[in-house]
This record gives structure tokens, C-alpha cells and sequence, in this order.
């Protein structure tokens, strides 16, 4: 099976809810597995984004009902990004370790301040947009990138 076809499968299971478990047997299907996981990578960067996004507050400290947006959207971004990660059996320690890992990195870059947020509004914004909008897209990308 080519590579092409291995990712897409596993793209579509996971948006098909079919489970379809992968394992490395072969060149092809670790590469599949490769590209699936850079997948699941930027999902979760784009979850953590998302999630520092939906804790904003207003001038008086109170939750701003508009970014509730933001918080569904790390949330199912995080849950889409754990079922494609069992898909290729990567373990949950893992995920979590990516997902603290770019936690900290984010907050290092706006300095642990809210007042910095436009930093990872410039660096993430229209990339998230865009994992969120048009996973295939990103998928497709992920497929073409060169691994030599």
C-alpha cells in the first residue's frame, strides 16, 4: 500500500470513527504512521493555542463569553488528535508530553502575560485556522513533505 493511501485511510477512519490500528511492518507503514503523527502534533499545538486563548478575561477579571469558542475548539481538537494518536499507537504519555511541551513554549513567548497574546495571534492563528478549517488540507501537506 502506498504512503499516500495509508495516511488517507487513517484520516478517514478517524473522521469515520472506524478503528483502524496500525503497526510498523513495513517501510510504508511506518511512514503512514510518520505522517499521521505530525498530524497529531500540530492538532495538539493548535488544542494548546486554542486553550490560551479561551482563558482570556475582561478589564474586571470575568471570563469573556465569547471565548468559550476557543476552549470547544482546543477541546475537539485534543479529542480528534487522542483517536488518531491510538490509530497509529502512540502511547498517551506521549501526547501529554507534546501537549506540556508546547504549553511551555507558548508561555514563554508571551512571557507568561496575557498582554502578549498577539505574539502567538501572529505565530498561530491563521495555521490553526487553517488545521481546524481544512484538515485534509493539512493532512495532504503532511503527505507531500519531504522526509529525506
Amino acid at each position: 500500500m502506498s504512503v499516500k493511501k495509508v495516511a488517507l485511510v487513517v484520516m478517514l477512519a478517524s473522521l469515520f470513527s472506524i478503528n483502524t490500528t496500525f503497526s510498523a511492518s513495513n517501510d510504508d507503514t511506518m511512514l503512514g504512521r510518520m505522517i499521521v503523527a505530525d498530524f497529531v502534533h500540530e492538532m495538539v499545538q493548535c488544542s494548546v493555542f486554542y486553550s490560551i486563548l479561551g482563558q482570556g478575561k475582561d478589564a474586571e477579571g470575568n471570563s469573556v463569553q465569547s471565548l468559550a469558542k476557543f476552549q470547544g475548539l482546543s477541546e475537539r481538537l485534543i479529542l480528534r488528535a487522542a483517536d488518531l494518536s491510538k490509530d497509529i499507537e502512540m502511547k498517551n504519555e506521549s501526547l501529554m508530553a507534546i501537549m506540556e511541551r508546547e504549553r511551555t513554549q507558548m508561555a514563554d513567548k508571551i512571557n507568561y502575560d496575557a498582554i502578549n497574546i498577539s505574539i502567538l495571534m501572529k505565530e498561530y492563528g491563521q495555521h490553526c485556522k487553517s488545521v481546524v478549517e481544512k484538515p485534509t488540507d493539512r493532512m495532504i501537506y503532511w503527505m507531500n513533505k519531504d522526509r529525506s
